[in-house]
């Protein structure tokens, strides 16, 4: 239908102008117009229009959650990376306004949820490039924008595996924690890659080094990744139900302890 595109022809401005209102004709603000942004990004284009109706309208925001409620509808379903760049262009005009908003952890949120929408479009470069464009605003490097960067790179064959590799090696010189997630989309690139189920083993001894504790996924990811034999197969299930059993153990001293 008409006006409902970004720049909204007059039935498109009036729609967002009802959207931005409440019963009584004031304009929504803080909780509530952040509610209204991300029941909009549930339609491709509805978040980013009603957010840049309310920048025209009110300015930029005080808080910064409205952003967020964006982005992750723009996450939810492939095709929207451009949407999510669009809408990480305010956000960065968001924080030059006040540069300690770099350091919120909802724009740790949101820049994840931006990564994540590149990565269901297959957008590697745009994925691993909006951690520069936030580094270079002062935003802390963090665990879960690398992860889901990480993530992205299983588009990439070969060279995806290199990039992903890469990443964590750049992880570990920032001193950026590492989890399951890092280690569970590593080894998932691996094996879009194909032929890299021996890196993808080795990861698991990696998270051992680091006091990481593989999950269900790891196991299922690693198996995948593999495409092993019986024997190297019932091997693993050997590793993973020792695991098991060593977490078992170790909630019954906890709570004889307790």
């Amino acid at each position: 239908g008409g006006g409902g595109g970004r720049g909204g022809g007059p039935v498109g401005r009036s729609g967002h102008a009802r959207a931005l209102s409440r019963a009584d004709g004031s304009a929504l603000t803080g909780s509530a117009l952040t509610a209204a942004v991300s029941a909009a990004s549930g339609e491709p284009g509805g978040g980013l229009a009603l957010l840049e109706a309310a920048l025209e309208e009110t300015g930029l925001p005080a808080r910064g959650g409205i952003f967020v409620g964006a982005l992750r509808g723009c996450a939810a379903q492939p095709g929207r990376w451009e949407e999510a760049l669009a809408v990480c262009g305010h956000l960065e005009k968001w924080i030059e306004q006040d540069t300690r908003r770099a350091s919120q952890p909802l724009v740790v949120r949101a820049l994840t949820a931006a990564i994540a929408a590149c990565d269901k479009s297959a957008q590697t470069a745009h994925a691993i490039g909006l951690l520069d464009r936030f580094r270079a605003l002062g935003v802390p490097p963090s665990t879960e924008p690398f992860s889901a960067a990480i993530c992205a790179c299983r588009h990439g064959g070969e060279g995806g595996a290199a990039t992903a590799s890469g990443l964590l090696a750049t992880m570990r010189r920032l001193r950026v924690a590492r989890s399951a997630w890092t280690f569970n989309a590593l080894v998932e690139v691996y094996s879009a890659a194909g032929g890299r189920g021996r890196d993808a083993m080795a990861l698991l001894e990696t998270m051992a080094a680091e006091g990481i504790e593989p999950d269900e996924v790891t196991y299922t990811s690693v198996l995948k990744a593999c495409r092993p034999t019986r024997a190297e197969a019932a091997s693993l299930f050997e590793i993973a139900r020792a695991a098991a059993n060593q977490r078992a153990a170790a909630t019954a001293r906890a709570a004889e302890a307790g």
